[in-house]
């Protein structure tokens, strides 16, 4: 966990602290904090294989400052401990920023708290913006770390591949993780991420906007000005996409449509 809050420090950031669990640890947390009267749907997720095969393993909890780690013995043993520690910086990534307003509601002994902005995202009861922003910059950083830090440029493959989406994109193997030897599995927020990368490719200052953006009002504007800089109207489109393989990859086909132009 050192390296990876040292990865996030080096850039100006501070991640909240964590807790590394094994499966069978998780109903005895949940447990723990339903006694103190708290509960929050995400949690139950944990572990818990989603329609698109993959299993939610970590989780930022701004309301706890906290973020939760579960091991997967399955995963580590086709891709060993890379996809813990990439996930933990993923959530990490989540979890830095300057973002901490607090609300609260009551019903009737549990009080549910909750963080209306987490960084580049909102969530509010007329819906959620800005999830291909935060999802993909918390992904993009996780593959900077794997190349960097961890000595991964291509992730777990031994060379440069790009694997196939359900919606038809390719991405870049790093964002791709091994099942078995017939079958890898990807995050929504790859998606993002890459449609984040070829942004920078044209706009390399985007990046330096987007790490600026966690503590400031003003580096959210600049990410805002940075993208739009590219298309007009591009970024409102991207941060009203929904959090769905769907919607980034409709994000990621706008970015190229506009760098196509």
């Amino acid at each position: 966990m050192v390296r990876v809050d040292n990865f996030l420090i080096d850039k100006g950031l501070s991640p909240s602290r964590a807790i590394l669990l094994n499966p069978e640890d998780v109903p005895v947390f949940r447990q723990k904090l339903a006694d103190f009267g708290w509960s929050h749907p995400l949690l139950d997720e944990l572990g818990v294989e989603r329609e698109n095969g993959f299993t939610w393993m970590g989780g930022n909890f701004d309301d706890l400052g906290l973020v939760v780690m579960v091991r997967s013995p399955q995963i580590e043993e086709a891709n060993g401990t890379a996809y813990t520690e990439a996930t933990l910086l993923h959530e990490k990534a989540h979890s830095a920023h300057a973002f901490d307003d607090l609300i609260y509601t009551k019903a009737g002994t549990n009080i549910n708290y909750w963080v209306p902005r987490h960084g580049h995202g909102i969530a509010a009861k007329a819906g959620s913006e800005g999830a291909f922003f935060e999802e993909g910059f918390a992904e993009l950083l996780a593959a900077e770390y794997m190349k960097e830090q961890m000595g991964m440029p291509n992730g777990v493959w031994d060379e440069d591949i790009t694997v196939p989406t359900k919606t038809g994109d390719d991405l870049p193997g790093i964002y791709a993780w091994k099942v078995d030897d017939s079958k890898f599995l990807y995050a929504n927020s790859a998606i993002a991420a890459h449609g984040l990368e070829l942004l920078m490719v044209e706009k390399s200052e985007l990046y330096q906007a987007l790490l600026k953006a966690r503590n400031s009002v003003e580096g959210l504007r600049q990410v805002a000005q940075v993208v739009d800089s590219v298309e007009p109207g591009l970024y409102p489109k991207l941060r009203k996409l929904s959090y769905s393989e769907a919607g980034f990859s409709e994000g990621l086909h706008d970015i190229k449509s506009a760098l196509s132009e």
